[in-house]
């Protein structure tokens, strides 16, 4: 088995050591990185020659068209929301 590593022996910045400086933890918690937005699905008709051409542009840009056709909506409506 291995011994356990103890880091007494280690110097530290509250030992004195010239050129170091303890700051304060600035990095945001986990939680509040990661942006929850509620979801829903929907059907919508849609002409099979807009379909195509979102997937094609879809599959140019290497993203799945249904998020595309999100993220056209989410834009409209925060466009037409600022208004």
């Amino acid at each position: 088995m291995r011994k356990k590593i103890v880091h007494d022996e280690y110097p530290w910045p509250e030992a004195g050591i010239k050129g170091f400086k303890k700051i304060a933890d600035f990095l945001p918690k986990p939680e509040e990185l990661v942006f929850r937005i509620k979801k829903e699905e929907v059907t919508l008709p849609v002409s099979e020659h807009s379909l195509a051409f979102y997937r094609k542009y879809a599959k140019k840009h290497n993203i799945a068209f249904e998020d595309m056709l999100g993220a056209i909506l989410d834009a409209y409506a925060q466009h037409s929301a600022a208004k």
